[in-house]
């Protein structure tokens, strides 16, 4: 039971992962869009300041995390034998 809770865990990460990275994309070409100028490039997240650093950067890092650390918990659950009783 431990070991499908890992992996769904794993999965829903990768499923963020991949949301945030194409969320992130999107969000900066609709920026760019809107941007007066003829070059237009991609706003790297270490350059990004104050609410588009919380909103574009910390709160899916920190959600990605989270579920990386009930995967990696499980995974110590799988190995001590806290799931299923066995060793």
């Amino acid at each position: 039971m431990a070991r499908a809770i890992r992996a769904i865990f794993l999965g829903l990460a990768a499923l963020a992962g991949l949301v945030w990275i194409g969320g992130y994309v999107y969000i900066n070409s609709l920026a760019c869009a809107f941007r007066s100028g003829s070059s237009c490039r991609i706003t790297m997240p270490w350059r990004m300041t104050g609410e588009d650093l919380l909103l574009l950067v910390l709160i899916p890092a920190s959600i990605v995390l989270i579920l990386l650390f009930f995967a990696w918990l499980a995974h110590r659950r799988v190995k001590t034998g806290g799931a299923d009783g066995s060793k």
